[in-house]
């Protein structure tokens, strides 16, 4: 695991988020859910996805004027880059947007991303929009198998970068009374991608192939 840092400032993910939910604090996020709609069971593997929260995040990218989408590629080309050794990777299209509200998680089940058929070689990356610590936050082992959970303490402006393709990981029950928000993506360099169109992610049902769940950056300059 390593954690680096980005200019939350100039890279302003957390502003957008607050526009869309009209929430001048994010870590009040779940109080902008509608009356109506229940959010007090578990989340489970294949519908953590899938909540009002989600649904309208993802609105705006499905129907191709998402700002958030726009930052998001810049970020990748300008930012992420830095951390991958090839020239040229593959990035996750559309990022997955985490919602860890109090008493409930963000993810379904522990799990490594393998377990899910993607691909060996991906590399995984978390961006958090709010401070993320204790049970609020993502646990993982350090090393495939060794079983030594710690949480990713991050604040706005940090990255992890960890092994979550072979590394079990997952979340606790939120006890904080603070929701953490942000996002995940994984990267495979070039070298490591195999096109197999059998192998498809379970949350969106997108093939693990360029021009479906991945896009290509190509570095400039190198």
């Amino acid at each position: 695991m390593r954690k680096r840092s980005y200019n939350a400032k100039e890279y302003n993910f957390v502003d957008i988020i607050k526009n869309l939910f009209d929430c001048k604090n994010l870590q009040l996020l779940h109080e902008k859910l509608p009356e109506n709609i229940k959010y007090t069971e578990l989340h489970k593997i294949g519908e953590d996805n899938k909540t009002w929260f989600h649904k309208k995040f993802y609105k705006p990218i499905n129907e191709g004027n998402s700002q958030f989408q726009s930052l998001y590629d810049k970020f990748i080309f300008e930012v992420v880059s830095k951390f991958v050794d090839e020239a040229s990777f593959l990035y996750q299209k559309t990022p997955t947007f985490r919602v860890h509200a109090p008493d409930n998680v963000a993810v379904g089940g522990w799990h490594k991303d393998s377990d899910y058929n993607h691909p060996s070689g991906e590399e995984n990356f978390i961006v958090s929009l709010t401070p993320a610590y204790g049970t609020n936050t993502v646990w993982s082992e350090s090393a495939p198998g060794l079983g030594d959970f710690s949480p990713f303490v991050m604040d706005v402006g940090n990255i992890i970068q960890f092994d979550g393709n072979r590394c079990l990981h997952g979340n606790k029950t939120n006890d904080t009374g603070l929701t953490r928000v942000g996002f995940d993506f994984r990267i495979i360099p070039f070298s490591l991608y195999k096109e197999d169109k059998s192998l498809k992610s379970i949350s969106a049902s997108r093939q693990f192939i360029l021009g479906d769940y991945y896009s290509l950056c190509e570095k400039i300059n190198v």
